[in-house]
């Protein structure tokens, strides 16, 4: 499931941004050319850029073209360029995603998989004949993720949370990434593109994650420790498990905790529920604490 970073309740939207293919023989000014591996490379590349009005990509040579504002004279011939864009077509929001950070190296993006208007964004049941569903983090059991694109051209990870969404929002012309518990809406988010990614049991997830800290309130339990990673379960047996979610502060409990994985995903702390094979819910915490089941009752 995605990783969900959870921030401040957003009460209004930016605008979306889009590339909608244009055909011009207007000649513009090069803002800048290199080469990229592809297209989705090119335009996310250049979402962010000041002053880069559209982009033009070869496939031959695999340059890339920032173009700004048009200039006096003609180029005799059509050429295709990808203006951006604030009012957007619809589209898939799995298009044009790239995965170029370091921390995707080594992961799969699954674009057929993503789930549109209603959560969980990934599956929570298993595919293609494995053992157990896989956990999506926006990218071992199988790991799998939520990787999303800003309107900024920036990268964000939400965990796979069976109240986070990716809807359309008619007011920005943009896709949206939504996470709400009832009414209380904790992210809102335009995004430029989105895709479930995973990492394979034989993959490598190289990000690291932060040292976890023990849950606020519990530092002084009698053998309290942090979760531990592994096929056993978040915590040892007769331990009892309180873990608090990023963003929202949810505290979540286990008293028998085997069915709870704890794995460290792109740079996130993730607890995925499993029964029967399937994923029940997954978040990202920000602590945790396992500690001997007597300790409960003190």
């Amino acid at each position: 499931m995605f990783v969900l970073v959870l921030a401040i309740a957003i009460i209004g939207l930016v605008e979306g941004i889009c590339y909608v293919p244009v055909a011009d023989t207007t000649p513009r000014e090069i803002l800048d050319q290199f080469q990229m591996i592809g297209p989705e490379y090119c335009k996310m590349n250049a979402l962010g850029v000041p002053r880069v009005e559209s982009v033009r990509y070869n496939a031959e040579t695999l340059m890339c073209t920032y173009l700004g504002d048009a200039v006096i004279g003609s180029c005799g011939e059509t050429y295709e360029r990808y203006a951006k864009q604030t009012t957007c077509p619809q589209g898939s929001p799995t298009a044009n995603h790239a995965a170029d950070t370091w921390c995707f190296m080594n992961a799969k993006m699954s674009p057929d998989v993503t789930n549109r208007f209603f959560g969980p964004v990934c599956p929570n049941s298993p595919l293609d004949g494995e053992a157990t569903a896989r956990v999506y983090v926006n990218t071992s059991f199988i790991e799998h993720m939520l990787s999303v694109i800003l309107s900024n051209g920036q990268y964000a990870v939400y965990d796979n949370n069976a109240n986070g969404a990716i809807v359309w929002d008619e007011e920005s012309t943009s896709w949206v990434y939504v996470f709400q518990i009832g009414r209380e809406v904790y992210v809102r988010e335009p995004i430029y593109s989105a895709t479930c990614a995973y990492y394979p049991v034989e993959g490598s997830n190289d990000c690291g994650c932060p040292e976890m800290v023990l849950d606020p309130g519990t530092e002084d339990y009698e053998g309290a420790i942090t979760p531990t990673e592994g096929d056993s379960g978040a915590c040892p047996s007769d331990y009892t498990g309180q873990f608090t979610q990023v963003g929202s502060g949810a505290i979540h409990k286990c008293d028998r905790c085997s069915n709870y994985k704890y794995t460290c995903i792109n740079g996130l702390w993730i607890i995925a529920y499993y029964s029967g094979g399937e994923i029940i819910d997954t978040f990202a915490i920000s602590s945790g604490t396992c500690y001997p089941a007597r300790t409960a009752s003190a």
